[in-house]
């Protein structure tokens, strides 16, 4: 008897453990579809895509490209404003920019802000080769 009810105690801890769902993984805000960044004389060239997935509207999208040395050190920026349009949930923004190349930047690490300066979570920062 006494194991029985011990066995039902224990089942008892245990069920409601087992009932609880485990937290999803939260979908970032932006997700980059598409990159590709190519040097071209003393530029750079830069062509992509990226998805808003944020459940609320984006008002505007800022894009900042880091240009970094092989060992990943920050060379210089760039910060350029995408679309200042209302972003529902869906949108894809795509992309096309030039900037100066700079001497040993070897590979690009892109972000993502608001028209209102706001980082925005992505799924894919970087970084990416320059080819």
């Amino acid at each position: 008897m006494r194991y029985v009810l011990v066995c039902f105690l224990l089942l008892a801890t245990l069920l409601p453990a087992a009932g609880t769902k485990s937290k999803s993984a939260k979908l970032p805000d932006v997700e980059l579809t598409a990159f590709k960044a190519v040097r071209d004389q003393d530029r750079i060239l830069i062509d992509g895509g990226a998805t808003v997935h944020r459940k609320e509207p984006i008002p505007g999208l800022r894009i900042k490209i880091d240009l970094l040395a092989p060992g990943k050190n920050l060379i210089s920026e760039r910060r350029v404003t995408l679309t200042k349009e209302l972003l529902e949930p869906g949108d894809d923004v795509p992309f096309s920019l030039a900037c100066r190349s700079q001497a040993g930047a070897v590979n690009i690490r892109v972000h993502f802000y608001s028209a209102r300066r706001n980082p925005l979570t992505l799924a894919n920062p970087g970084p990416y080769p320059i080819e």
